[in-house]
């Protein structure tokens, strides 16, 4: 059976209390009595199939999102046998996923499996496939984020079933009335292909190698390849320029193009000045 969308009511009723000033009430007496405050998020709970907990975190990270810095928390099934799927919501600005089969879905498209986060536009969902020697899972999300409460929810066979927990990004997302990032998939000629995410404005936010470019033989490389297949765009601005032998001095990236190199094996797509580079292999 499913309990997902009563679990998220919560979640977002609980997200919406934290937020908000605390309420008065008036009492028979005419004292006004505050409200109590929302119990905080547990860091374990049940989904009736299997025992979860907060096994780290939240803790700040060195990461490859802008600013360096992204706020991770981490998951473990400590109970229950082996889940054939794990979902979970966090906010916006998921940054990495580690753990086996793990995935991150956009803003209002929610994990199909469990349901969770769908039309919910405020959070994005995740999801690892756990095996009998990996339960534990790993969740990045980019700057620094505040503790919320959230909902996890396991799969095992035609089973599903979810429960409140401590999770990062509730309180810190962007406002959910500005609009969302676009993405753009690039694909190359030996098969790699990238996902670039743009913010409204046209600013490249992320570029990621997909799950399926990462699992190719020989995997799609990048010479600043971080955790889930994220590529951080190079610092470097200037190149050594050759014309049929001739030398041109030091170029400047100062627009948007493709360059190809190393045998035809990388290929470097320039976004605003910012190179980003790619291919299998990169570098040779």
């Amino acid at each position: 059976m499913r309990y997902k969308k009563a679990f998220l009511s919560c979640t977002v009723a609980l997200g919406a209390s934290l937020l908000a000033a605390p309420r008065v009430l008036a009492a028979g007496s005419g004292t006004n009595v505050p409200t109590p405050a929302p119990s905080p998020p547990p860091t374990s709970c049940s989904t009736g199939l299997f025992m979860l907990e907060v096994s780290s975190g939240p803790s700040f990270v060195s990461c490859s999102a802008p600013g360096g810095q992204c706020t991770e928390i981490e998951y473990e099934v400590v109970s229950g046998g082996t889940p054939d799927h794990v979902g979970v919501l966090e906010g916006l600005g998921i940054w990495y996923v580690v753990g086996p089969g793990n995935q991150w879905y956009k803003p209002c498209a929610g994990d199909s499996v469990t349901d969770l986060g769908e039309r919910s536009c405020h959070e994005q969902a995740a999801k690892i496939n756990p095996t009998a020697s990996v339960k534990k899972f790993r969740v990045g999300l980019a700057g620094q984020r505040k503790p919320s409460p959230t909902t996890i929810a396991t799969k095992k066979g035609s089973k599903v079933g979810s429960c409140r927990i401590l999770g990062i990004g509730l309180e810190g997302g962007p406002n959910p009335s500005e609009p969302l990032p676009t993405t753009e998939l690039v694909k190359s000629k030996d098969g790699c292909v990238v996902e670039f995410a743009f913010s409204s404005g046209g600013d490249l936010l992320s570029a990621r190698l997909t799950e399926e470019s990462l699992d190719l033989e020989p995997p799609c490389t990048s010479p600043n390849l971080g955790a889930g297949g994220f590529i951080d765009p190079q610092a470097v601005t200037n190149i050594e320029i050759k014309l049929n032998g001739q030398e041109l001095g030091a170029g400047q990236f100062i627009s948007n193009g493709y360059v190809v190199s190393g045998e035809n094996s990388c290929t470097t797509r320039i976004i605003n000045g910012r190179p980003v580079s790619w291919g299998r292999p990169c570098p040779e």
